[in-house]
């Protein structure tokens, strides 16, 4: 669900994006902020090094990561894994690359 679906679907919202994500190992999320959202990521299943504003962070399934705006997070898979991102609202321009 997101602002992103067309006009008139049911999914179509501007308060929430919501994600699933399949992983592979070795897979990277670069380094990024969000200057208008917030996002939380959970690893349903997994392994994953994230590092948040200079400061490590190991993510194992079952895990979550919270991250205001205006926050630097990068991350890389180490085993294979399935995520859920939720981020609100919904402004699908709302990324930049550091």
């Amino acid at each position: 669900m997101g602002s992103f679906f067309d006009e008139g679907h049911p999914c179509k919202t501007d308060k929430v994006e919501a994600l699933y994500r399949e992983h592979t190992k070795g897979d990277v999320c670069k380094a990024h902020y969000h200057s208008k959202k917030i996002e939380l990521l959970i690893i349903l299943e997994g392994q994953a090094k994230y590092n948040v504003n200079g400061n490590d962070v190991m993510l194992n399934g079952g895990d979550f990561l919270f991250v205001d705006t205006n926050n630097v997070i990068a991350g890389e898979y180490l085993k294979d894994s399935k995520t859920f991102s939720i981020h609100s609202p919904s402004i699908p321009t709302d990324k930049t690359l550091t």
